[in-house]
């Protein structure tokens, strides 16, 4: 309903989290008439706003407040957040809206994918990559391969993370280190990248994998790691792993928001098997 400046919506919180995404597997991309409200359906849930397409070259919001309204952002050109999101002389948090702002137009990847040089500062990246999430495509890794050498080191794990899901990922991988674009060491996949790609991909790509990765990194540790994983117990204690975490890892490393940023941060490791974790250790 309608009512000047004001939209209401009942229960705001609970339809933003259900409107993450809406939109069905394959299908095209929602275009509504031009100056026409899309419906709240067609919304999308990102970071507290409601994002939706007013124009094929516009977007716009609608900011989720907690007394059950939604307030309206002017619809503005994509192209002119585009220019706020690469401005690095603005305000961080009006190139972080900016970036919010454009993440699900697909004409502004190019964009996004700029945002992730090593010169721009973390709250940048991390932004941009969330927002690059929402553009999966086929050929998403070639595009991070392409930037490869200028991406900031800290970013490189979650992208190549995000590249190794698809099979067109993993091919561009293999043909970047066939080109020398990139080297194994650059790479630095951990064990269960390597695994992805040596025992839960197809024949071929298996094949081409070996001569670049074994299976067996740790051979100097394996017999130590096949001795303490017969140590472990059959499942974990959270509150117990927590307090080791404090008392021997947290004045080095991160986990989540505890801990020191000083070593690796351990926050996205939770993929990585009991044994590649034990043998990092």
């Amino acid at each position: 309903m309608v009512v000047g400046a004001w939209w209401f919506v009942p229960r705001p919180w609970n339809f933003c989290r259900s409107t993450t995404n809406n939109q069905e597997p394959g299908a095209d991309p929602f275009r509504p008439k031009s100056g026409e409200f899309p419906p709240l359906e067609k919304a999308h849930c990102y970071r507290g706003e409601l994002v939706f397409v007013d124009h094929a070259n516009r977007r716009g919001s609608l900011r989720v407040a907690g007394d059950g309204k939604f307030y309206r952002n002017d619809p503005q050109s994509w192209r002119s957040a585009a220019s706020s999101a690469r401005d690095s002389a603005r305000d961080l948090p009006e190139r972080l809206a900016a970036i919010a702002l454009i993440a699900e137009v697909p004409e502004a990847k190019e964009v996004l994918l700029e945002q992730l040089d090593a010169t721009q500062v973390p709250e940048v990246q991390e932004a941009t990559l969330r927002g690059l999430r929402l553009h999966d495509s086929d050929n998403f890794a070639q595009e991070v391969i392409l930037r490869w050498r200028g991406l900031s080191p800290s970013f490189r794990p979650q992208l190549i993370q995000w590249s190794l899901r698809r099979t067109s990922g993993r091919v561009a991988v293999l043909d970047a280190l066939d080109a020398k674009q990139i080297t194994v060491q650059e790479l630095n996949l951990d064990l269960e990248q390597r695994r992805t790609l040596l025992r839960w991909s197809s024949g071929a790509i298996a094949k081409r994998a070996k001569s670049y990765f074994g299976d067996e990194e740790y051979s100097n540790r394996k017999a130590l790691v096949e001795e303490w994983l017969g140590k472990l117990p059959a499942s974990g204690d959270i509150t117990i792993g927590k307090k080791l975490f404090e008392t021997h890892c947290a004045l080095c490393h991160q986990a989540g928001s505890l801990g020191k940023n000083v070593g690796p941060n351990l926050t996205g490791v939770s993929h990585r098997s009991v044994e590649d974790l034990l043998s990092h250790i």
